[in-house]
């Protein structure tokens, strides 16, 4: 399916699921419940999972395209598109306000 989308396309498909990831990180269905990866500096939420969830599933099902996510998500190939998310970008400041 991907190979028929042109890149006008994709991005249409990339500003809608961002918004919907944006409409997550605001009004949130799960608790914040904060865990550090790497180290105590290095902070994962379960908002940031939930988004990156949603996110990778739309974009799945609307393009075909391998993701690369921050929290989970592993591409098999980088050959051709592959779609590379952060869901939530700066954990430490959303997880201040």
């Amino acid at each position: 399916m991907s190979c028929e989308l042109s890149v006008d396309q994709l991005a249409e498909i990339a500003i809608d699921v961002v918004r919907v990831g944006m409409a997550i990180a605001l009004d949130p269905p799960c608790d914040l419940a904060v865990d550090t990866k790497s180290n105590r500096n290095d902070l994962v939420t379960a908002v940031d999972r939930a988004i990156e969830e949603e996110i990778a599933a739309r974009l799945e099902e609307a393009t075909g395209l391998p993701l690369l996510g921050e929290e989970g998500h592993a591409a098999d190939s980088f050959a051709g598109r592959v779609w590379v998310l952060a869901p939530t970008d700066g954990n430490m400041n959303y997880i201040e306000t």
